[in-house]
């Protein structure tokens, strides 16, 4: 041995001998916690113990520094189950795990969610508390533990659910209860939370590719908006192409920015190019294609930034009150975009405008089927309009009755002569008659209906009316979506548009009767209002709120979780 190795020994022994003055004491608490392997077994016994004590305590004595938090009680039991069902044994044992789990509530936001909403500031006071104490108190260290399961609980609700209710914005709906999540969330814990890779575990709850879609313009008009991108584009004057302004500078940077425009021009004057790529941008909006730069689409471009953000969240949220999958084959109608699309096998190979129901007369939200097609069908009024519409103007002019077709049948049936009927009897609800319209020219349901099974009398169906369907928005109606090229969609429907084409469906209209034609299958129907959705080509989609459902979603989706539930 020379003298090297000696002169390293006695450094070693040095080391040892003063070595707790040179720094601090390392308690086996602190040991266990920056370890990356499990904690050793006396102590996993010392944290079941006060893990369990704080479960069967959990009214009064949870949290060692502040009032328990409402949202741990309401989970209390689900808690108790879980744990006593694993010995008490906690998830959250090593530093990795436990930034992991932090990390994911924290990064809530990713999902238009709060991350306030999961205990989040709780977990980063007990964090401090928790350094503070050395890492030495089971009991803290059991709080930590319990904080983080219930707000990955409830992430994980969210994530599947949705954080709100439908049915607080929509009394029609019928879609499908995930109220499952709820009731089982014992399941969501052993499912979710526990996994071994609790980052991507979180990141798999919601693969729809619209809802990534949508999880990933928020980050990209996130990062628009810090950027500054969304600068006023001033100008008094509308700008056709081949115009000049200084607005047109800052128009190309935003359009840019949005990836519509790839020129590296920077001239102020509308080119062709900026004009093809303004009709991009006026497409995606819901504006006239025009490549001028009007009053309308100047309008759409001041729109804050954190305006559009809050409408992709929204939609996020309407996003999660669906499940990830459906039948391959179905109608959507997007109220919010007066479009209808036929899907096929999971793809949109279809679709057409439709009218939907007025401000005041809203189409309902809801999912229902098409059983068959009524060809020449009788209009039914319902009793709202009736009352509402019908018995008003009829009073008001003698010949309405007649100039409409309608025809009146009273209880038993018979018809009466619409002279003899007293119209404030029937405008207040004390007499009800049964108010129609014969098949034949002028009927509001046009040549076909689509039947959907309902309570609500809502249909798709043709309409005389066509000179509706030239506008951009087109909330005319009482509730029912009218369809733009509906023989198209009935041969679709049929399975074969050769044997069923427009020649086809008129030798059945011909003899002016109605006439039921069974589709070969129910076709679903969702009807639903989505103001921010990728087209076929993956380009954002954004609509006006003409409903103003985004205001009330927006503004609920940001109360805090501890104060409404």
């Amino acid at each position: 041995m020379n003298a090297t190795y000696f002169f390293w020994l006695y450094c070693a022994l040095l080391w040892t001998i003063t070595g707790c003055e040179k720094q601090p004491e390392v308690s086996e608490a602190t040991a266990i916690i920056f370890s990356s392997e499990e904690p050793e077994q006396p102590r996993v016994a010392e944290y079941a113990e006060a893990l369990q004590l704080l479960l069967s305590r959990h009214d009064s004595t949870l949290s060692v520094h502040r009032q328990i938090d409402s949202l741990l009680l309401q989970k209390g039991s689900v808690l108790r189950d879980f744990y006593r069902k694993r010995d008490f044994k906690t998830l959250w044992n090593t530093p990795a795990k436990i930034e992991e789990a932090a990390n994911v509530l924290l990064n809530a936001d990713e999902n238009g969610l709060a991350a306030t909403d999961y205990l989040t500031e709780e977990i980063l006071s007990l964090k401090r508390t928790v350094a503070r104490e050395e890492y030495q108190n089971p009991q803290t260290l059991a709080t930590m533990e319990l904080y983080l399961t219930t707000g990955l609980l409830q992430y994980a609700s969210h994530l599947l659910a949705g954080k709100l209710k439908p049915h607080m914005f929509h009394t029609l709906w019928n879609y499908p209860s995930r109220d499952f999540v709820w009731k089982n969330q014992g399941e969501i814990l052993e499912k979710y939370v526990a996994a071994d890779s609790t980052a991507q575990t979180f990141r798999q709850l919601r693969r729809h590719p619209h809802y990534v879609f949508l999880k990933n313009q928020l980050a990209f008009y996130r990062q628009m908006a810090a950027a500054g991108v969304f600068q006023p584009v001033k100008c008094d004057t509308v700008i056709k192409k081949g115009g000049s302004h200084e607005a047109i500078g800052i128009l190309r940077k935003r359009l840019r920015a949005e990836k519509v425009y790839l020129n590296a021009s920077d001239t102020t004057v509308l080119d062709d190019s900026l004009s093809e790529a303004l009709k991009i941008w006026q497409y995606r909006h819901g504006l006239k294609q025009t490549g001028i730069l009007d009053t309308m689409t100047r309008n759409a471009l001041n729109i804050p930034a954190e305006q559009r953000i809050a409408t992709i969240r929204v939609n996020m949220e309407r996003m999660r009150w669906l499940p990830d999958t459906l039948t391959p084959n179905f109608i959507l109608v997007n109220v919010a975009d007066f479009r209808l699309f036929l899907f096929r096998n999971g793809e949109a190979v279809w679709d057409t405008p439709v009218t939907a129901g007025t401000r005041v007369n809203q189409t309902p939200m809801f999912e229902t089927y098409i059983s068959h097609l009524e060809l020449n069908p009788v209009w039914n009024i319902p009793q709202s309009i009736i009352t509402k519409e019908v018995a008003v103007d009829a009073a008001k002019k003698s010949n309405y009755i007649s100039r409409n077709r309608f025809k009146i049948a009273n209880s038993k049936g018979e018809h009466i002569d619409a002279s003899t009927v007293n119209w404030s009897d029937v405008r207040s609800g004390k007499v009800r008659y049964h108010i129609y319209q014969p098949p034949g020219e002028g009927n509001q349901l046009g040549k076909i209906k689509f039947f959907c099974v309902n309570p609500h009398a809502i249909y798709l169906h043709d309409t005389p009316n066509l000179s509706k369907f030239q506008f951009q928005e087109r909330a005319f109606s009482h509730g029912c979506i009218r369809v733009w090229n509906p023989f198209i969609l009935a041969g679709l429907l049929m399975g074969d548009t050769v044997q069923w084409d427009r020649a086809a469906f008129d030798k059945l209209l011909a003899p002016g009767t109605t006439r039921n034609v069974m589709l070969p299958r129910r076709e679903p129907v969702h009807i639903h209002y989505f103001t921010a959705f990728p087209d076929r080509r993956q380009l954002l989609i954004l609509r006006r709120d003409v409903y103003g459902h985004d205001r009330r979603v927006l503004r609920m989706l940001d109360v805090p979780v501890r104060n409404w539930q």
